[in-house]
């Protein structure tokens, strides 16, 4: 085909299909180099192990958080006990949980204002024959509040507060479960 005949309209036609087809090969050649280096769903681990039986010592066995935690480690396939007399059992024990909030700014027609919540937990993980490891978890998140109404009258509504807080539970509990699993497969192999 002599490509010096063509007209534009032509060179545009051969232009696009080539564009597309390199853009297919791109995201094919993608696709397969994201499957070939290990990825994976947030919360699939690929740890194939036998896991440990888990006993969670807290002081509020149903606290939003402690539930939180126990639901996570249910995804991930963990069997948890009511008692650790069996050796062989992981003791998470939480050994501190706050909320704070405070105001982080305020917006210029100082009606209303911004909130930052902050959630830490601090757990310790311990197995028999290993030594103990103990996780610092520090979560925030920033969320919108009134604090007058169209009368100029004072309000303090935080939009959304429940949410927010079931939001960083989730997250402090996904992140306890991720770095149990991290504890547990290194105590394994010998790395602690």
């Amino acid at each position: 085909m002599n490509y010096f005949l063509l007209t534009a309209k032509q060179w545009l036609k051969i232009k696009t299909t080539e564009i597309y087809m390199l853009i297919k090969l791109l995201t094919i050649s993608l696709l397969f180099s994201i499957s070939g280096c290990g990825f994976h769903p947030h919360g699939q681990d690929d740890h194939n192990h036998e896991k440990h039986k888990i006993y969670i010592s807290t002081p509020d066995p149903y606290g939003p958080l402690e539930t939180a935690v126990r639901k996570s480690l249910r995804m991930k396939n963990y069997k948890i006990v009511r008692d650790d007399c069996d050796e062989n059992t992981l003791t998470i024990r939480f050994l501190d949980s706050q909320m704070d909030e405070s105001v982080a700014a305020v917006y210029p027609n100082g009606k209303e204002a911004m909130n930052e919540k902050i959630m830490r937990v601090a757990v310790k993980f311990s197995l028999p024959g290993h030594s103990d490891k103990i996780i610092n978890i520090s979560n925030s998140t920033l969320s919108t509040y009134r604090m007058s109404d169209k009368n100029g009258a004072i309000l303090a509504i935080n939009t959304g507060d429940e949410f927010y807080k079931k939001a960083l539970t989730s997250k402090a509990a996904d992140d306890i479960a991720r770095e149990l699993s991290l504890y547990e497969y290194k105590s394994l192999n010998k790395m602690l």
